[in-house]
C-alpha cells in the first residue's frame, strides 16, 4: 500500500480544512475537480487557481500534487469514480458528507468510503457554516502560520465575496 491520499474537490480545500493534516501526514494531494465555475462566473483561469495550489502546497512543504481535469460545472461522476477507484493509498482522506453540505464534497466523500471503506473525513462547511464534526485535529506551533501562509496563496479566492469567509472562519480541523 503506498502512502496517504488527500482528496480535495476543489482548489483550496486542502489547505482550508487539510493544511494541518497536510503538515501531519504528508499526503499525496489530488485535487478533483478542475476550476471551470469560477472561470465561466467571475473570469478566474483554472490556471490561477492550480498555480495558487501549487504555492500553497509549497508554503505546507509539498513539491506538487495532482490535478484532475473533471470540470467541476458539469462533472462526469463515472470518471471520477473510475479515477477515485484506481488510487492505492494507506488511508484516503475525504470531505464529511454532511446534510447542507457543499454536493460536491459530500460526493467525493461518498465514492471514496464505498470505494476504500471508511477512511478519515475531514470537515468542511455546511449552509450553516464551518463545520466543527468529529476531533480537532492536533497541530504544532508553527502550522497556524504556515497554514495562514498558504492560505494567503488564494489571492483570487480570499477577495471573492462567495468565498472570502471561508478564509476568515476560525483555522482550527476536524477529522472523522
Amino acid at each position: 500500500m503506498s502512502q496517504a491520499v488527500f482528496l480535495s474537490p476543489h482548489n483550496d480545500d486542502e489547505t482550508l480544512f487539510g493544511a494541518f493534516t497536510i503538515l501531519g501526514d504528508r499526503p499525496r494531494v489530488i485535487v478533483c475537480f478542475r476550476s471551470v465555475v469560477q472561470a465561466q462566473q467571475y473570469g478566474i483561469p483554472h490556471a490561477v487557481r492550480e498555480a495558487e495550489t501549487a504555492e500553497a502546497l509549497r508554503c505546507l512543504g509539498l513539491e506538487g500534487y495532482e490535478q484532475w481535469t473533471i470540470s467541476d460545472a458539469q462533472p462526469d461522476w463515472v470518471r471520477l469514480h473510475d479515477q477515485i477507484a484506481q488510487i492505492e493509498a494507506s488511508v484516503i482522506y475525504a470531505p464529511l458528507p454532511e446534510a447542507d453540505g457543499n454536493a460536491q464534497h459530500n460526493r467525493v466523500g461518498l465514492m471514496a468510503a464505498k470505494l476504500h471503506g471508511k477512511g478519515l473525513y475531514y470537515a468542511t462547511y455546511t449552509t450553516k457554516g464551518k463545520s466543527r464534526e468529529g476531533r480537532r485535529v492536533v497541530f504544532e506551533p508553527r502550522w497556524p502560520w504556515l497554514k495562514m501562509k498558504a492560505l494567503a496563496c488564494y489571492q483570487s479566492q480570499a477577495t471573492l465575496p462567495s468565498t472570502y469567509d471561508h478564509f476568515l472562519r476560525d483555522q482550527y480541523e476536524y477529522l472523522k
